[in-house]
């Protein structure tokens, strides 16, 4: 069984409450942490993000990689928009993810992109 932290603007791990939170679940439950940042072409392609912002990507991704792995776990990345790769990595996990935790955004358009990946999900009974 596990649990999805999907990371989004906190790209850290100290003072994460995300992170803080799905440690205890997975400690509590028994249950196996998988770390998960979803590159949205919408997003960060297409000219809405500068060339500084994409190199400041990288590099914390790759910081955030070492880091996981220091605490034997690895970070996933995946393209596509949150939804399809959060429904893809479910069907990879053959219906043994049971959560999802992620930070709140207040942004309209992510209310929106927040409110059909949670749906989506619950189809899937996560």
């Amino acid at each position: 069984m596990a649990v999805v932290l999907w990371l989004r603007r906190s790209l850290r791990l100290h003072d994460n409450p995300s992170l803080s939170l799905a440690s205890a679940l997975c400690q509590r439950e028994g249950l196996e942490l998988i770390p998960l940042f979803v590159v949205d072409p919408l997003v960060w392609q297409g000219g809405r993000v500068g060339a500084v912002r994409l190199a400041f990507l990288a590099e914390a991704l790759a910081d955030l990689q070492e880091q996981f792995q220091q605490r034997r776990s690895r970070l996933f990345v995946r393209e596509g928009s949150a939804k399809e790769a959060l429904l893809g990595l479910a069907g990879e996990l053959r219906g043994t993810l049971r959560h999802v935790i992620f930070e709140k955004d207040t942004e309209p358009e992510a209310c929106r992109r927040d409110a059909e990946v949670v749906a989506a999900l619950t189809q899937k009974q996560v």
